[in-house]
């Protein structure tokens, strides 16, 4: 429930409700350069709390504090050393989930002119940078078996093979640039089959990633 118009601020940073009806309250706060932040929320990844407002009460000390955002801006090269522009790229965060800690992408940009890319508002902590090209953007050797594969910074195909990025609150890091990895395409093949032995020749077979980073 939105109550932001009965919303009185201060300038030293106090602000109040008024004239709220019972219940309970999702409170945030946001400013111009600063993350977003719910009241009891002391990081991204961990949850807000409500604030109980009860008939003909005061509810205080609901305070709340912000975190300068940072960013995080870079390159991304092709095989031939050239940027490469329509690259996607996904600012990727540990976070806990069911069955345990994740890498989870929560910010995405894409590079520009000579390969540049910003992604801003982001939080202090500790992050990786993947870079993935579509397939129409291919390498620039000669051997057409060869394709771009999605990269971490600075050289790693998977999250266990490289180092996070620290970011602190307010900070730019600058100079993240990397290359896109190649790999050489491979053919996948096989037989299906009914319960009886025969074939089934009108089938549809589809191969799909498992969605690991």
């Amino acid at each position: 429930v939105e109550v932001h118009e009965r919303l009185s601020r201060h300038f030293d940073g106090r602000f109040e409700f008024r004239g709220v009806r019972p219940g309970d309250y999702f409170v945030s706060a946001a400013a111009f350069g600063y993350i977003q932040r719910y009241f009891g929320q002391t990081a991204d990844d961990l949850p807000e709390v409500t604030v109980h407002v009860a008939a003909g009460g005061t509810t205080s000390a609901a305070d709340m504090r912000l975190a300068r955002a940072g960013a995080i801006s870079g390159r991304v090269f092709s095989d031939a050393g050239d940027g490469l522009a329509g690259v996607e790229i996904e600012l990727v965060r540990r976070r806990y989930l069911p069955g345990g800690v994740r890498p989870v992408a929560i910010a995405f940009a894409q590079t520009e002119e000579l390969g540049v890319f910003r992604i801003g508002n982001v939080a202090p902590g500790e992050y990786y940078v993947r870079a993935y090209a579509s397939e129409s953007i291919r390498p620039t050797r000669a051997d057409k078996s060869l394709a771009y594969t999605a990269t971490f910074f600075p050289d790693a195909t998977a999250v266990e093979g490289t180092q996070p990025l620290v970011i602190g609150s307010g900070q730019e890091l600058f100079g993240i640039d990397f290359s896109l990895a190649t790999v050489k395409m491979r053919a996948v093949s096989g037989r299906l089959l009914d319960p009886a032995g025969r074939s089934l020749a009108t089938a549809t077979v589809q191969m799909m990633g498992n969605g690991a980073l």
